[in-house]
């Protein structure tokens, strides 16, 4: 009898739904006296005070990003919404099909302005440096050699073409950072560079 009033006890305890958060019930999914089916929701419910953000990122960068790092998370529909927060959990297994990790970012809703499942774009840093020599990605140029970038040299009162091999770092759709081969004071040519070649008479 013990046994079956524990079985009772425990069979009453399910039929009381306790949701495991605070929030405001969204939708109701089912009507009084329907039977209740492990598969189908009972109700939604809504917390918009703690959110989160979550995103993929691609495989090569998961070095540069660790749990902590500041972000900036942006929305579509409010384009004068900015909100500043930090990664809270990083995730451990590369998806095979997309090559992609993803992380989740947590952070504040105010005045409840975020919605489940809007859009949003989060700008993170994956590396940081100062005092480096950079150059427009798209000048870079390669040959049997190398990469190259054209500099223009003086010789006497005239300037002239002449290629630069470099060593190529950390870079990004705009900008890639020059380790090896470039100084200070160099004259990168930026403009026109994909019609100069090697020793030839520029104008200015």
């Amino acid at each position: 009898m013990e046994k079956n009033i524990e079985v009772i006890q425990t069979q009453i305890s399910q039929t009381n739904i306790k949701a495991p958060f605070s929030g405001i019930i969204d939708r109701i999914d089912i009507k009084i006296g329907e039977i209740a089916n492990p598969a189908k929701p009972i109700i939604q419910i809504v917390n918009l005070n703690s959110m989160f953000a979550k995103a993929s990122i691609a495989e090569n960068f998961l070095p540069f990003i660790n749990i902590g790092d500041k972000v900036e998370i942006l929305f579509p529909t409010y384009p004068d919404l900015k909100i500043t927060s930090t990664i809270s959990q990083k995730g451990n297994i590369i998806d095979p099909g997309s090559r992609t990790f993803w992380i989740k970012v947590k952070f504040s809703n105010v005045n409840e302005k975020i919605k489940p499942n809007m859009f949003a774009n989060i700008n993170l840093k994956s590396f940081e440096a100062k005092k480096v020599i950079y150059v427009p990605s798209n000048i870079l140029a390669k040959d049997v050699t190398g990469w190259y970038v054209y500099v223009a040299q003086k010789e006497g009162n005239n300037y002239y073409a002449h290629k630069k091999y470099v060593k190529l770092g950390n870079a990004d759709p705009k900008y890639t950072i020059i380790t090896e081969g470039l100084n200070v004071g160099d004259l990168i040519i930026t403009k026109g560079y994909n019609e100069v070649s090697e020793n030839e008479k520029l104008t200015f």
